[in-house]
């Protein structure tokens, strides 16, 4: 994930400054079709081989598993391409009324099989536990990915080309991790065998995880379905910088959430495990909470900066979608507590309900608020999400973190580093960038250890979040 992500952000940078943004505007909204498409086309089938592949390590038994998950996702995928082939013309033509989307169906559909394949393979080499396998398929494809794409851009300036290259980067390291994964399955061991999985039980299993991803895809990635479907490309680029940059922020509250998890399963509410979430969520906190105050203070110059001046136009939605950065930051290390405590089902009945708001609102916003409407349907669908979060979660949680001393002393030191914010750009308005930026690089990190929010030895448990 940190490999693609870094490639994600050298090549977003780079297809932002290279592309117009009409052009940028049609290589997200490709992507976003790809991303649902990829569900629709998986079903959650590849999630669950690579959970019941797990139970065992008899190798009759994994490739059982397999035989019988491939007995259902290929004639799956068959009859949902042939679907697609029927109808993509049709179905673009009258959603995105314009012209540049009836030339790429090939093109999106075999980024989509080749997705599907790669995460087939991701989840298969998870099950087995060798994540070596998908690190190696994550670390080749971004290789590729910055070189091709960001040739393709340079050379050719389209979206169409960029896309095809693509395809390129993600197919050539398939054949070599292909057969680096056949070769651990066929080192069979021999143990007492675990039951055998139907292909009803991988079905049923999946399913589920299909719906919520399926309901997650509503926030965030719909709005550029919309925003595409009622104005034109140019609002889909502005739209999808914001999209990426926060997405991509909450990697680092997602690894934090990712971290605790096998810990709280294994001890549960303990006073120690207690004391470890209240350590993570200041982590998450201390990183989030100023990015977000950073964005919203100053969207303009830092989209300029790192995006280019024809970005200008997003400023107001990338200030709106800070606080959904906030709220996901939080979501993601509180969602493991719901997971470990039996409580996974009402997570996905939020999505699904939050996803469902964020929909309709898109249908009736977008079409005459265009960006803040996209904006505001998913601030306040992802709200919905957050509460039925926040509800199910245990009150010895919540009241825990509510009275922990160090958690008041870092709301207390976001209220000063805001407040400073403010002042500046109230009075210093003409320097406000670099001196915010200076705020929050240096006197932020002081009022931190000033108020023994954190000490040095925090510095060295870091490190514990992050499975090795």
């Amino acid at each position: 994930m940190g490999l693609l992500s870094l490639s994600s952000l050298i090549i977003t940078i780079a297809l932002s400054r290279l592309l117009s943004v009409e052009e940028f505007g049609v290589f997200s909204l490709a992507n976003a079709l790809v991303f649902f498409m990829i569900i629709v086309f998986t079903g959650g089938i590849p999630s669950s081989m690579a959970r019941f592949i797990s139970l065992s390590q008899d190798g009759l038994y994994r490739h059982k598993v397999i035989s019988n998950g491939f007995k259902i996702l290929v004639p799956w995928i068959l009859i949902c391409s042939g679907l697609y082939l029927l109808f993509y013309q049709l179905i673009v033509t009258y959603f995105f009324n314009d012209y540049y989307f009836s030339s790429l169906g090939v093109i999106i559909f075999s980024i989509a099989i080749i997705e599907v394949a790669r995460q087939l393979i991701e989840k298969l080499s998870h099950g087995i536990s060798r994540m070596s396998v998908a690190a190696e398929l994550s670390a080749y494809s971004s290789v590729f990915l910055v070189i091709l794409l960001m040739f393709a851009a340079w050379r050719y300036s389209s979206a169409e080309a960029v896309l095809i290259a693509k395809i390129l980067a993600l197919l050539l390291p398939i054949p070599w991790v292909v057969m680096k994964l056949a070769r651990v399955f066929n080192q069979a061991v021999i143990e007492e065998k675990a039951v055998a999985v139907s292909s009803r039980e991988i079905v049923l299993y999946g399913i589920p995880l299909s719906i919520v991803a399926l309901a997650a895809y509503c926030f965030l990635q719909a709005d550029l379905l919309f925003l595409g479907r009622y104005w034109d490309a140019s609002y889909v680029g502005w739209y999808s910088i914001c999209v990426f940059v926060y997405m991509r922020l909450t990697i680092v509250p997602r690894a934090i959430g990712n971290g605790l998890a096998p810990y709280l399963a294994r001890v549960g509410y303990m006073p120690s495990s207690m004391a470890k979430l209240e350590r993570g969520m200041i982590y998450a906190l201390a990183f989030s909470t100023p990015v977000a105050l950073f964005c919203a203070a100053e969207p303009e110059n830092l989209l300029i900066i790192v995006f280019g001046e024809k970005y200008a136009p997003a400023a107001p939605i990338f200030m709106m979608l800070s606080l959904y950065f906030l709220m996901a930051s939080l979501l993601a290390v509180l969602n493991p507590i719901l997971d470990f405590s039996g409580k996974a089902s009402a997570r996905a009945v939020g999505v699904v309900l939050g996803g469902g708001v964020n929909i309709a609102l898109d249908i009736l916003w977008v079409p005459v608020y265009h960006m803040e409407g996209a904006a505001w349907a998913t601030l306040i669908g992802y709200f919905v999400f957050f509460i039925i979060v926040m509800i199910n979660v245990e009150r010895k949680v919540i009241w825990h973190l509510f009275y922990s001393k160090k958690i008041r002393s870092l709301v207390f030191v976001c209220f000063l580093v805001a407040l400073v914010t403010l002042v500046i750009k109230y009075f210093l308005s003409n320097y406000s960038y670099m001196l915010t930026l200076l705020t929050f690089v240096f006197l932020y990190p002081i009022l931190l250890f000033v108020t023994k929010v954190f000490g040095l030895q925090d510095i060295n448990e870091i490190k514990t979040f992050f499975p090795r």
